[in-house]
């Protein structure tokens, strides 16, 4: 087992960007300032997400329609890889959660997203539908 060392910010980043719920017990996590040690319970948690993002290849498809733009947020939840549209997939590169090359195929498929003539309905827009699939996931 890898134990790797994180800071604060580097854990709230983390939370927010793979949707991992981390527990109360995980709030102690640190040692100092600086930051600390992580469990292994978290470190696996950490690694399903890791190696989850190795697989992939819904990155690929071509968002044409509104209906492919709805998959594609709702399996970018589904594989921990979410984020803020507006950061552009550079944080999850950052976090060595996608190759550069995942990068940049993502951001080419947030453009994509963003096409004007989409209707999203009663979401508004990607980023109603996106907050619309993290509430669904915190009320489960």
């Amino acid at each position: 087992m890898i134990t790797v060392e994180i800071t604060k910010e580097q854990l709230e980043s983390l939370k927010q960007i793979s949707g991992l719920i981390v527990e109360e017990r995980y709030h102690n996590l640190f040692e100092g300032e600086d930051g600390g040690k992580l469990d292994e319970e978290l470190n696996e948690d950490l690694d399903n997400v890791i190696n989850s993002a190795k697989e992939i290849p819904f990155i690929h498809k071509k968002i044409k329609r509104v209906e492919d733009g709805f998959r594609f947020i709702r399996t970018l939840e589904e594989k921990g890889l979410s984020f803020h549209f507006d950061d552009g997939a550079e944080v999850l590169y950052e976090l060595n959660l996608i190759t550069w090359e995942q990068k940049n195929i993502i951001n080419k498929r947030l453009d994509e997203l963003f096409n004007p003539l989409f209707n999203w309905g009663e979401y508004e827009d990607a980023f109603g539908y996106a907050l619309f699939i993290l509430k669904e996931k915190e009320n489960k």
